[in-house]
């Protein structure tokens, strides 16, 4: 019979635009070796920044390397404090892009949208959002098994997606 699993974990969007930038990485290892010494094992983060300051995404299809390696760098930290992570692909808010930005980026190609909630029906702007999980490495990512997921490296995957695909890269 199998024990019981016990979810103990917190919410902490900051860590990839933390990890992005090699001045303030440390944060995100004291993060985790905190967490894990409180007995936290799981943790909700974003593993999307779109548009913005310092973004993930910077136009539909075009990406920022440097926030894939602070990706990287915060899946490899959870796994060296045996927390496993929550990514959040998108957001329903407007901070950090969201649903918000890839309407934008609709209509920015012309395409006439009411609302931001067309994000969910419109097919345009569900086809940005399914070209962003599928070309980006979290589309890999979610369909590996835990002990490879905790080794994936993000910028290799998405350069290999580049070449392969012709999508993705960027800034």
């Amino acid at each position: 019979m199998e024990r019981p699993s016990f979810l103990n974990g917190f919410n902490s969007y900051w860590l990839m635009y933390m990890a992005s930038d090699p001045s303030t990485r440390a944060k995100v290892s004291e993060t985790f070796a905190k967490a894990s010494k409180y007995g936290m094992n799981v943790a909700r983060t974003w593993a999307f920044n779109d548009g913005g300051a310092k973004p993930l995404q910077t136009s539909s299809g075009s990406y920022n390397q440097d926030m894939f390696k602070g990706l990287d760098y915060v899946v490899s930290e959870a796994s060296k404090h045996g927390i496993h992570l929550i990514l959040t692909l998108v957001n329903n808010w407007d901070g950090y892009g969201g649903k918000k930005q890839y309407v934008q980026w609709a209509r920015e190609q012309g395409h006439s949208l009411n609302n931001d909630d067309e994000f969910f029906t419109n097919p345009i702007v569900k086809g940005y959002f399914k070209n962003y999980f599928e070309c980006c490495p979290l589309y890999e990512f979610m369909n590996m098994r835990e002990r490879e997921l905790l080794g994936l490296d993000f910028l290799r995957v998405m350069m290999r997606n580049k070449d392969e695909k012709g999508v993705g890269g960027g800034n």
